[in-house]
């Protein structure tokens, strides 16, 4: 059965994680619920990063979800879903993204999107699991401490209506959401790899070694991804244990 969403759209929170995983403790809440806010005060990122939004300007949505289904050491196929879906959201208005591993959305190297995904799990398995993403919209300016970042309106020289990209993203999320459900993993990752900004190319990285060339060989379910370095290496990397050279 195609799943459906339903957005509860709030004025101003700490976090839209943390207002949806509140609502769970007290509520039934179905697959598809999304809580969106127009001024997120504390929004958050990966390893405790802050994302910061202008009021009114951008989206910042979090999304319910129950993959019972999928194992939680193959937790990292529903990054791939949900990174697609962003993706392919929004390149619906006219736009080519990619992917920056694990799940940042770049337009022109330029970062559009961050992607927070909070799990539970329940025996060997995914339990409740909250998907928190910012996406830049019509926010035209950024503080200069934040370089490499762009928005929508940027891209397109226009401002965008807010509600029809959240309707794009929620549909597009679940859409590959549901393959995920019906297991199509390896059509997944084929589709992730695809997007993923360095797949297959000569880049430039840093990791404790220091900086190298290498290309990006594949990305393993539990996360990982796999680099092979210029002299020939492969080596396994969990999140923060490499950066891009930009």
């Amino acid at each position: 059965m195609k799943a459906t969403y339903t957005i509860n759209y709030v004025q101003e929170i700490d976090s839209t994680n943390g207002y949806l995983q509140q609502l769970r403790k007290t509520n039934d809440l179905p697959e598809g619920y999304i809580v969106s806010a127009f001024y997120q005060k504390k929004g958050r990122g990966q390893t405790g990063n802050n994302w910061v939004s202008e009021a009114g300007k951008n989206i910042t949505f979090s999304m319910n979800l129950t993959p019972r289904f999928l194992p939680a050491g193959d937790q990292f196929y529903l990054s791939m879903a949900v990174s697609l879906g962003i993706v392919h959201g929004i390149e619906n208005f006219g736009v080519v993204a990619k992917i920056k591993w694990p799940n940042d959305i770049l337009i022109h190297k330029r970062k559009i999107c961050g992607i927070l995904i909070e799990n539970t799990v329940e025996g060997n398995f995914l339990g409740s699991v909250t998907i928190g993403a910012g996406v830049n919209v019509n926010q035209m300016n950024f503080p200069e401490n934040i370089p490499h970042v762009t928005s929508l309106a940027l891209e397109l020289g226009k401002e965008l209506n807010l509600d029809q990209v959240i309707h794009a993203l929620a549909t597009q999320i679940l859409h590959y959401y549901q393959l995920l459900k019906n297991l199509h993993l390896e059509e997944l990752k084929q589709m992730y790899l695809e997007k993923l900004f360095g797949y297959n190319e000569s880049m430039g990285y840093v990791d404790d070694e220091g900086r190298f060339t290498g290309e990006i060989q594949d990305v393993l379910p539990t996360g990982e991804l796999l680099v092979r370095r210029s002299d020939g290496k492969t080596r396994a990397y969990l999140f923060k244990e490499i950066t891009y050279q930009l």
